[in-house]
């Protein structure tokens, strides 16, 4: 068996793999390695969404890794609605129910890693699954994170970390967490809510937010925004945010079916 393998992008054959046939609209793959190249544990390939591509709502038995390399993508899942640009990623746990769609008008491109590696045998270990009630969009989008202090070093009862903001891009929606958070800025203005109550922050000052505190924060200047961040204690691994948008929009969904059954 090699122990390597070469796929020049020139060469690429894209399709509808077998596992997602009549699931699909405006989408192609390129799987460039899979057992054919001699991998064992890895699946890795290049997906091509259309402008309103998508993929229905499926699970895998494996756990799925994404790059966006080009155009816009959202990721649904049965906790988020999240908007993904180029350079962004994410991560489909094993069993998470999602599906992808592409909102925008420009064709999307997303690298995807599969471990363990599909199996054509067993229908590409994808499952399609009922649609799940739609939730709104995430604004999140223009932020970066550096990790300086967590579990790598040692932390178990608290994280600290750099956040940047780009200008007139970055923003988060309203959300809350099971823990409390205290910021520093360093760099540049951000526009902060907490609790419905709008601040203006600046180099030195410091803002604390206290569990269930729901806060918002966006760049307005052209120039990025910095500031050092700490939660105590450490996030939990799963469900650490709570957006306000999306369970809301929720509520007014269900609200909305029970008038239509009445």
């Amino acid at each position: 068996m090699a122990g390597h393998a070469v796929r020049p992008g020139g060469e690429a054959t894209w399709g509808v793999p077998t596992s997602l046939e009549g699931h699909t609209q405006g989408f192609r793959r390129w799987t460039a390695v899979d057992e054919s190249a001699g991998a064992v544990h890895t699946g890795f390939g290049i997906a091509e969404f259309d402008p309103d591509g998508r993929i229905d709502w499926h699970v895998h038995s494996y756990e799925e890794s994404l790059y966006v390399l080009e155009g816009e993508v959202v990721l649904f899942t049965s906790e988020a609605a999240v908007l993904l640009r180029p350079g962004d990623y994410g991560l489909i746990p094993l069993g998470q129910s999602h599906s992808l769609a592409n909102d925008g008008g420009d064709t999307a491109r997303v690298a995807a890693l599969s471990a363990p590696q599909p199996r054509p045998a067993h229908g590409g270990d994808t499952f399609f699954v009922p649609a799940l009630p739609e939730l709104a969009l995430l604004v999140y989008s223009g932020i970066t994170v550096k990790m300086m202090i967590d579990s790598d070093l040692g932390s178990q009862l608290s994280t600290m970390f750099m956040v940047q903001y780009e200008g007139l891009k970055g923003i988060v929606g309203g959300h809350d967490h099971p823990l409390e958070e205290t910021y520093l800025i360093l760099e540049g203005q951000v526009e902060a809510t907490f609790d419905g109550e709008r601040y203006r922050l600046g180099p030195g000052d410091v803002a604390w937010a206290g569990v269930g505190c729901v806060h918002a924060f966006a760049n307005p200047g052209a120039e990025p925004v910095r500031w050092l961040e700490t939660q105590a204690p450490a996030p939990p691994a799963r469900h650490s945010y709570r957006f306000e948008r999306d369970w809301n929009y929720l509520q007014e969904a269900i609200r909305a079916q029970t008038k239509e059954v009445r």
